[in-house]
């Protein structure tokens, strides 16, 4: 199916929804009829349900069911951040980031990661570490900066875990450890990140 990440993140989105509507918006998903889903969404988005207004900016966002449309997704989002909703935060710090829809701000990154970030949400931290490491959109902070790609690691952040062998591979951060380099890089290659295997392989050899 394509846009199979974006298909589980906006299914889990449509679940807390009420359930009258989100049975219908998970039956439009399932089908991949994003239309339909689109169409069943928008009015629980305008009465102010913010989990319906990150699925319309999941939607407008990947142009699924209408045309990609980054500002409405960045306005969407927002709508929905603004009353707490993590993946919506997280969402919206994106497109901050990328200048996307919106100007690119590291600042407002930083500022919705942090917000997703205090409610334990995983990719956010993950963004939120490597702000950390860059100082962008905030003061450069090492500590924190692994603290929060580390916990985004344990959470089963792919590219937090490879980021962490790489740490551990290069002693960046942390002391130069080739063992946890490599149970970071295989934890990474389990959940098919490419490039870990690779770089596993290579300190393996070296042993």
């Amino acid at each position: 199916m394509p846009h199979r990440s974006l298909y589980a993140a906006v299914l889990a989105l449509a679940l807390f929804l009420p359930q009258g509507a989100a049975a219908d918006v998970n039956d439009s998903l399932t089908r991949g009829d994003y239309s339909a889903a689109l169409a069943e969404a928008r009015p629980l988005a305008e009465a102010g349900d913010p989990n319906a207004q990150a699925v319309m900016g999941l939607l407008y966002r990947d142009g699924l069911g209408v045309a990609q449309d980054y500002a409405q997704a960045a306005q969407w989002f927002e709508a929905s951040a603004e009353q707490g909703q993590a993946g919506a935060q997280y969402n919206l710090g994106e497109l901050y980031r990328r200048g996307a829809g919106v100007p690119q701000d590291d600042r407002q990154a930083a500022y919705w990661h942090w917000q997703a970030a205090e409610q334990n949400h995983a990719s956010a931290r993950f963004v939120l570490g490597y702000l950390y490491f860059e100082g962008r959109g905030v003061e450069p902070d090492g500590a924190r900066a692994l603290a929060l790609i580390r916990s985004a690691a344990e959470q089963s952040v792919a590219e937090a875990q490879f980021v962490m062998g790489r740490l551990y591979a290069t002693g960046t951060l942390v002391p130069r450890d080739e063992d946890a380099a490599i149970r970071w890089f295989r934890a990474a290659e389990a959940q098919g990140y490419p490039q870990a295997r690779g770089l596993a392989d290579e300190l393996e050899k070296t042993q």
